[in-house]
């Protein structure tokens, strides 16, 4: 996606785990994208990024889960939820 849209230069992609990618991060992004493996909690991660100020003033947080029954979007303090998608068992929120 990255190569398709020409934005190397703008992407970074951290090929780590989630905690190990948070420690190498040290400034703002406009825009990011976490995809857990289903079923793994990752509350504690986001609001780490969110208490380091990693999502720009006006970023944007894409968050993919399994589809739930409740499909209520998760809520973290600092942002707002914006929409969900579905795609097949996935559920993408977004927030800003």
């Amino acid at each position: 996606n990255i190569a398709f849209l020409q934005v190397e230069i703008k992407a970074k992609i951290l090929p780590y785990s989630a905690d190990t990618a948070l420690q190498k991060l040290t400034q703002p992004f406009d825009i990011i994208y976490i995809d857990p493996p289903y079923d793994l909690s990752v509350s504690h991660l986001i609001e780490q990024l969110l208490t380091r100020n990693l999502l720009a003033p006006d970023g944007i947080l894409f968050l993919e889960q399994r589809k739930k029954r409740e499909d209520k979007p998760p809520s973290f303090s600092k942002l707002t939820f914006v929409s969900s998608r579905r795609f097949g068992e996935a559920l993408l929120y977004q927030y800003g």
